[in-house]
């Protein structure tokens, strides 16, 4: 992945630092433009090459199973078959490439559109790929259009969180107006459908009332919260400087919550880790562990980390795992905070636990992708800042990250991993 990753580190770095222009001076439309069309060019051309790969990968599938009585039949059923992982590797790493181009553009999209509105914009089916699509010609043409004519507007396509239409056009208020675009005037049941998804989403947007959203149907209203956002993003990215200019950090950011950056070039091994966190695991209760970032390549509507981060080489790294950044959440403090509220947390984590000086096994990384982390409690905006800096209140949070760790971190009892 990482090979795939640094091919593209010039063209990305470019375009993280476009990206925070454009997010300081939305109104430049010119930037916007030619972002826009590098993003385009950049998406299809990978796309294209996911699409020829899986051409190869279904011929050697279907070769595979071709019988065979030679002699040699063996090794070169072997050759196929590692022909076959090494396309699919391609695939993955193609397809991850393509989902840093898209997080680009959602971090156009959170420049112009009001992060509250964004998240009911993203759950709902993939367009799928660009270069597959029949009308894409007429959608580029009539974004340069509405850009040439001095009106913002961005292509859904290139983002992952933008789903309602085939293009955006942001209000100066942060709302936005879905596009949808037609190249056959006829009215087919497809169409009819298109349209009252968007006027549907766009009354609820307006209105902050639905009979259906997030899968859930019923009547549903969407109030304010009752207190101010809590945000660390200025925090992450104080530590991260001095982590780029010096070594790994720890710091507090809320009682009982805590944030650790681990860079590669700063001694990303066990050393390293416990040189900045051995001061925490031998004073808290029982401190569990999230890799933030593990879902980075997840479609979840969040604040994007192409804007939540400003260094651009510290998101590229992100995405090269070459930098982790890790949270620290001291559950005993948390269970003593929530019990005001007559919540408790309840927990799953089989063998999470570790105790005394017993090894890791292999099995128990397997374990824990199928153990669920719940929590029922009022919850602070920690977590939420980092990526959306918003405020969740009495929530169930399930965790499925699996954050790989040295076997000598089991000289820390009851140190939780997630």
């Amino acid at each position: 992945m990482t090979n795939l990753i640094s091919y593209y580190k010039p063209c990305l770095l470019n375009l993280f630092e476009k990206l925070r222009y454009i997010n300081k001076n939305p109104q430049k439309l010119g930037a916007l433009r030619e972002i826009q069309e590098t993003l385009i060019e950049k998406i299809t051309y990978t796309e294209s090459k996911i699409a020829l790969l899986r051409l190869r990968l279904k011929k050697l599938t279907k070769k595979l199973h071709i019988r065979r009585v030679s002699p040699g039949a063996k090794s070169e059923s072997n050759k196929i078959k590692h022909e076959i992982n090494s396309i699919k590797e391609k695939i993955d790493q193609y397809r991850k490439v393509r989902h840093i181009f898209r997080s680009i553009g959602d971090g156009l999209a959170f420049s112009y559109l009001s992060k509250w509105d964004i998240k009911p914009l993203c759950f709902k089916e993939d367009p799928g790929f660009i270069h597959r699509k029949k009308g894409s010609l007429i959608e580029r043409t009539s974004l340069r259009q509405a850009l040439d004519n001095g009106i913002p507007a961005i292509l859904n396509d290139i983002t992952t969180c933008l789903k309602y239409g085939d293009i955006t056009v942001p209000t100066p208020e942060g709302k936005g107006v879905f596009v949808e675009i037609k190249s056959n005037p006829k009215r087919k049941r497809r169409t009819i459908n298109q349209q009252a998804s968007l006027e549907s989403m766009a009354t609820y947007l307006n209105t902050d009332r639905t009979t259906k959203l997030y899968g859930q149907i019923g009547d549903i209203q969407r109030r304010y919260c009752f207190e101010e956002e809590v945000v660390h993003i200025e925090t992450l990215n104080s530590m991260l400087s001095k982590a780029y200019h010096g070594s790994n950090q720890c710091s507090e950011l809320e009682p009982g919550q805590y944030i650790g950056i681990l860079r590669q070039d700063n001694n990303c091994s066990f050393d390293g880790l416990k040189q900045i966190f051995d001061p925490l695991f031998r004073r808290l209760g029982r401190p569990y562990l999230i890799n933030i970032y593990e879902g980075k390549f997840d479609n979840t509507g969040y604040y994007p980390l192409t804007l939540s981060i400003k260094n651009p080489q510290a998101i590229y790294d992100l995405y090269a795992d070459k930098l982790m950044v890790i949270l620290i959440i001291d559950l005993d403090h948390l269970k003593k905070s929530i019990q005001k509220y007559d919540l408790s947390i309840n927990m799953n984590l089989g063998s999470r636990v570790l105790k005394g000086t017993q090894p890791f096994k292999s099995e128990w990384f397997q374990s824990t992708v199928n153990n669920t982390f719940e929590l029922f409690f009022f919850f602070p905006a920690f977590l939420h800042a980092i990526f959306i800096s918003s405020l969740i209140v009495n929530f169930v949070l399930r965790v499925f990250l699996v954050f790989v760790m040295d076997p000598r971190l089991s000289l820390y009892p009851n140190v939780l991993i997630g």
